[in-house]
């Protein structure tokens, strides 16, 4: 596939055994920085840049996954799987961020992302 294709079938694993099943598509931010601006009493605007982790934002389906035992528990690898497209997302050495949002209605999970660890983007 071309790095013009997107979407499809993903999976997502972690060296913990706990697999997510993804609802909708995961949103990477694999900068490691956020700029912002600062405005002088002249008009002139400065950037200020600030290191920040990586972070992968998903939701995914509520399968019962002990959420509180994953975020206490030590870092692990997760693999992200674009079947379609043949592009696989590592972050190894990362932790689980954020609150869990657990709609009843839809069984999804939200507020949840996986951050503090490396990594990489690779097409096969």
């Amino acid at each position: 596939m071309s790095g013009k294709d997107f979407g499809g079938s993903m999976t997502m694993k972690t060296s913990l055994g706990v697999e997510f099943i993804l609802r909708g598509v995961p949103n990477v931010m694999d900068t490691g920085l956020e700029v912002a601006d600062e405005t002088n009493q002249n008009g002139s605007t400065d950037s200020i840049t600030t290191l920040t982790a990586v972070e992968i934002m998903f939701e995914f389906r509520d399968d019962g996954q002990d959420i509180k035992a994953i975020q206490d528990g030590p870092r692990f690898n997760a693999t992200w799987v674009e079947q379609r497209t043949g592009v696989t997302h590592t972050m190894t050495g990362c932790f689980l961020k954020g609150r869990a949002d657990r709609a009843r209605a839809t069984g999804a999970v939200s507020g949840m992302s996986l951050a503090g660890g490396i990594y990489a983007r690779k097409q096969r």
